[in-house]
């Protein structure tokens, strides 16, 4: 069995590439209660790197692929969407699908490389990672998994046996503190 944890990012101060303050904050504060990654993923974006940085892990790679959403795509998906949306969107929109299989594959290639009964964090970005993560699911159903994804929220996943098992959504609420629901 191995665990993957993928988050988004939190928040900057746009139109900059830095986390603001807040962001910094609520970072921190999801680091200290989760735990135990193994090996840290990031994209290239510096919102993913400083967001992985103030939750207090050190990342081991970044990859290019996990912050990079087509403006193909981009114009498909509308975003934010719930995990619903983003499914029918898939099921019906060949460029959402296709970056969708192509993220969920990227993901599987990292947690197969992980030993065994170890943790990972993916820090990625929003919608990219609902795209990636109705096609890592064998769910039919995703109405139970929310709307889109807010700052450092996620989900994670059990691999074993060669396949994805939603574990728990994660959420953050208003006072950040951790909501672990599904």
């Amino acid at each position: 069995m191995r665990i993957l944890e993928i988050r988004r990012h939190a928040m900057r101060k746009k139109p900059g590439t830095h986390l603001n303050q807040a962001g910094v904050s609520l970072a921190r504060s999801v680091g200290s209660i989760a735990a135990g990654y193994s090996q840290v993923f990031t994209s290239l974006k510096d919102r993913g790197y400083e967001t992985a940085i103030a939750m207090g892990y050190s990342v081991d790679y970044q990859i290019k692929e996990l912050g990079m959403l087509p403006e193909s795509v981009s114009h498909e998906i509308s975003w934010p969407c719930s995990f619903s949306e983003i499914s029918n969107i898939c099921s019906h929109k060949q460029l959402s699908n296709t970056f969708a299989l192509e993220q969920a594959n990227l993901w599987e290639k990292i947690v197969k490389q992980l030993p065994d009964n170890e943790k990972c964090l993916i820090i990625s970005h929003g919608g990219i990672l609902e795209l990636g993560a109705v096609k890592l699911s064998a769910e039919e159903s995703f109405e139970k998994w929310g709307g889109a994804i807010g700052y450092c929220e996620g989900l994670r996943f059990i691999y074993e046996d060669s396949k994805f098992y939603l574990d728990e959504v994660l959420r953050v609420d208003e006072c950040d503190r951790l909501i672990h629901s599904t």
